[in-house]
């Protein structure tokens, strides 16, 4: 399973057919629509593999044979479009396989069968998808004319005779995600700039995005120290974002694929944005109206995770750290950085995914890479020690891990594929890890982000997964699913905001969000959580929800026991309390 897959949408099946299906990623699946027992799937794992290509079966999916006839071999990804007034007639866009970081993947070719796949016929479109094949592919035939054909790469490409030629009709956004008619005969179009629609079959093109929140951040959110209001967070092909007041309105400060971003504690007028590649950091100093250039010392050849992280030191406002294969340091709040390490990374072409101090001691930092390996300093970034290797995760830049509030030797590490140890702890800065995922569904971990409310208590941790949030109260042994508003979406960026007490989650996909850190279990206030918080306790509970003599707790109760807020003061969050009344595990 490849984690560049997850970052669009895309239909998997993961070789549960049999009768002749390979046990092979699949890229997508389609019908002809005037007989539901012929079906064509596509095995297009986007890295290449012997059995890509094009299956059909015409007994409902019991068993499948594998088309040839003029198909190349060789491939990645492969999209398919059945003509729904002409069900013999399919065309498939196939791209070539990409390399592990999600490069390569140029489109190989469009063609057309005209007899259900016996023989097939090369179009010849040109290359529209650039390197991003693996991201960008999507086909739709039009439900009236099977001539009129549309496929989606990094532009839009329609044919009205076949595929004899193409004309570019992109919408005013690039990167071409989904294809879809409405009742009307009016074409939609989903790329990175939200949604668009056209009347007149991509001639001309209108966008559609009122009243949608579909912006996708990537990591790397930052927050005001004072202004609750204030967040500033980077996006897919839409720019860095600012969001100032209290609504869902974001404006944009800087363009390019935003991503990580970094606010001075102390002068948040003073902030960090940048856009994909090595040194391509810009600073502010007056609040985001303007981004002067301050990637000076920084290499541009340097390799990269598409968005370098950047982070503020701990105990110093004008100490940064900046990552691309190696560490660069800046000490003058980056007017320029000199590089402090070597590289981090197993070799070309891999780079630094994830960077993070220790809060509570800033010569202890932490940082994974994208080839799989966690590695920690403690000194500052200058030198470093390898602890794991083999961690598979996103090839992008991430917040994967997190660092203990008050002991730098405690960190976890969200791990972002299935079927694996997808939440680990070490306690030994990195010597030995374990794994805390308990009962967390086996879905992929992108962030992990640790909260401590000041009492002797052990750590709620949170982990942003590819089904939403999930909180811990007991070292990761249980997880429950918290965020009752919240989309099931994939959660790409987790922060702990003790000052305004919340914690905000940005998502791939559905914007960002925030709800109510977990209220303190000292009942009493009195700074300790003790045998008369668990009297208090047991004079809010309420039961649970679906029980008929269900009463709904009061707010006080609420605000100091809901642990998992739900709006219930239950069994889980006496399983919460009495983890805290323990102490730490």
């Amino acid at each position: 399973y490849s984690l560049l897959h997850r970052h669009h949408v895309l239909l998997f099946m993961r070789g549960c057919i049999s009768g002749g299906l390979p046990a092979v990623a699949a890229s997508d699946v389609a019908m002809d629509p005037g007989d539901a027992q012929t079906l064509y799937a596509a095995i297009g794992d986007i890295f290449g593999h012997t059995q890509n290509g094009i299956y059909k079966s015409t007994d409902g999916g019991d068993t499948w044979n594998r088309l040839t006839g003029g198909l190349p071999t060789g491939i990645g990804r492969i999209s398919l479009a059945v003509a729904p007034t002409m069900g013999q007639r399919v065309y498939a866009l196939i791209t070539n396989p990409s390399d592990q970081f999600g490069g390569g993947a140029s489109t190989r070719n469009l063609y057309r069968t005209d007899n259900g796949g016996v023989t097939w016929t090369a179009t010849n479109p040109g290359n529209f998808q650039a390197t991003y094949g693996w991201y960008l592919s999507t086909m739709i035939v039009d439900p009236l004319y099977a001539d009129t054909v549309f496929a989606g790469g990094l532009n839009l490409l329609r044919s009205t005779n076949a595929g004899g030629n193409y004309t570019n009709v992109t919408p005013p956004h690039v990167d071409m995600h989904g294809l879809a008619y409405d009742s009307n005969h009016n074409l939609l179009c989903a790329n990175d700039g939200g949604l668009h629609r056209s009347v007149n079959n991509g001639s001309t093109w209108l966008a559609a995005n009122e009243g949608l929140g579909v912006i996708q951040f990537y990591a790397g959110l930052s927050v005001h120290p004072t202004n609750e209001h204030f967040v500033l967070g980077g996006t897919q092909d839409n720019g860095t974002n600012r969001r100032m007041s209290d609504g869902v309105l974001w404006s944009q400060v800087l363009g390019g694929d935003g991503g990580y971003t970094a606010l001075h504690p102390d002068n948040p007028n003073t902030m960090f944005a940048e856009w994909q590649g090595s040194g391509n950091l810009y600073r502010s100093i007056n609040g985001g109206s303007s981004f002067p250039w301050s990637g000076s010392g920084i290499s541009g050849s340097d390799r990269n995770c598409f968005l370098p992280p950047v982070t503020y030191s701990p105990s110093s406002t004008t100490t940064l750290l900046y990552a691309t294969h190696r560490i660069y340091r800046s000490i003058n709040n980056g007017s320029n950085w000199t590089p402090i390490s070597g590289d981090l990374t197993g070799g070309s072409p891999a780079a630094i995914r994830a960077l993070v101090y220790a809060p509570s001691n800033a010569q202890t930092v932490y940082a994974s890479t994208n080839d799989g390996r966690v590695l920690v300093s403690t000194n500052g970034g200058f030198n470093w020690n390898l602890k794991l290797t083999d961690v598979p995760g996103w090839p992008r830049v991430t917040r994967e891990l997190a660092v203990d509030p008050t002991d730098d030797g405690v960190a976890y590490l969200a791990v972002a594929q299935f079927g694996v140890d997808q939440v680990r702890m070490t306690s030994d800065h990195g010597d030995t890890w374990v794994a805390i995922d308990g009962d967390l569904p086996d879905v992929p971990a992108n962030t992990v982000a640790v909260y401590k409310d000041g009492l002797e208590a052990g750590p709620t941790l949170f982990v942003g997964t590819d089904a939403g949030v999930y909180m811990s109260c007991n070292s990761g042994a249980n997880w429950r699913k918290v965020g009752a508003n919240m989309p099931n979406t994939p959660v790409i960026d987790l922060i702990v905001d003790t000052v305004h007490g919340r914690l905000l989650a940005a998502t791939l996909g559905r914007g960002a969000w925030t709800m109510p850190l977990p209220g303190s279990a000292d009942g009493d206030a009195d700074g300790d959580v003790d045998m008369v918080d668990f009297r208090y306790l047991q004079d809010c509970f309420s039961g649970s929800r679906d029980d008929p003599g269900f009463v709904p707790p009061t707010p006080d109760c609420l605000d100091r026991f809901d642990s998992d807020l739900d709006g219930d003061v239950d069994l889980l969050d006496f399983m919460c309390f009495v983890d805290e009344l323990a102490g730490p595990q």
